[in-house]
């Protein structure tokens, strides 16, 4: 019988485990232990993608895409416009929540170590950039686009657009909140909640309509084989 990874949540102690489910056992994986225990004492039980090699291979490639469309820029006027978003969204697509999530997390971990791959370079004192919060936003973005296009893989065009739109909502959120917190405790400035929602978000919102309907239209016309979560 093939071995099959899951993760879990024991509300009894609050521990997560990564765990191996093999024939009618459990072995499960914490921070210090490792343990051999039925898998009825579990409470939630959440099955994630298999890893393969192929999966692996797939988050490094969307990884790279989302560093490149940082530096692919398509002149408009008065709105600057990459390709970045269009492929956070893509990973979580194609890839699923799990697989979409690491992509966006090795772009993020990049990007922290020093790879100038944001967009006015790297490096860990860029978390006191006040626009971090937008990429930071990449994380649970993906993570929510794939969970939610997952859960209908038969859906039509319009539902993947929601999808996307629900990750664009997390990134203005997020963006603007991390925004006015480094605004104020570390550059020492007062702004305006209303006034950058207008600047760092409403202004973005054509632009990223277009990006959600292309991302949407894109996945819709993969074939399944090429999908990681197919095979």
């Amino acid at each position: 019988m093939p071995i099959v990874y899951l993760t879990t949540y024991d509300k009894n102690n609050g521990a997560v485990y990564r765990i191996i489910h093999q024939q009618s056992y459990t072995y499960a994986i914490s921070s210090f232990t490792f343990i051999h225990i039925p898998a009825m004492l579990f409470s939630e039980v959440i099955i994630m993608q298999r890893l393969t090699p192929r999966s692996l291979a797939m988050c490094a490639l969307f990884a790279t895409l989302i560093m490149v469309g940082a530096m692919i820029r398509i002149p408009l006027p008065y709105i600057p416009f990459t390709l970045q978003t269009l492929f956070v969204f893509l990973s979580g697509l194609i890839l699923g929540p799990a697989l979409g999530l690491t992509s966006a997390t090795l772009y993020l971990i990049a990007g922290l170590i020093g790879l100038p791959v944001f967009t006015n370079g790297g490096g860990l004192l860029y978390v006191l950039q006040p626009t971090f919060g937008y990429i930071l936003a990449f994380c649970p973005a993906t993570y929510v686009i794939g969970y939610l296009a997952h859960k209908r893989p038969s859906a039509g065009l319009w539902y993947i657009m929601l999808c996307c739109f629900a990750g664009v909502a997390i990134i203005y959120i997020l963006g603007v909140a991390y925004y006015v917190m480094i605004a104020r405790l570390y550059l020492g400035q007062t702004i305006s909640i209303w006034q950058l929602s207008i600047s760092g978000a409403l202004v973005f919102l054509p632009k990223d309509a277009l990006i959600c309907f292309t991302a949407a239209y894109l996945y819709k016309r993969l074939p399944p084989s090429l999908l990681p979560h197919t095979r």
